[in-house]
């Protein structure tokens, strides 16, 4: 049994994993502790957030370009 650290990309990068993958897919792994910007570890927590409240991958991503216009409306 292992500690899963998840060292986070840089923003711009997490936003091409998840418009190439989609956002249920970039979050579908065992993590128990991240790494890495604060912009990005706010990212992957508002897609952690969206994911488990049950919405779409096209609504989680409608979600980010709203609360992160700078990266996702780029």
């Amino acid at each position: 049994m292992g500690f899963n650290k998840f060292f986070v990309p840089e923003p711009t990068e997490v936003v091409r994993q998840v418009k190439l993958n989609g956002p249920t897919k970039f979050i579908n792994r065992k993590i128990d502790a991240v790494i890495g910007n604060t912009t990005s570890i706010k990212m992957l927590d508002h897609i952690e957030l969206e994911v488990n409240s049950g919405k779409l991958d096209k609504q989680i991503l409608t979600s980010l370009c709203k609360k992160f216009p700078k990266y996702f409306n780029a």
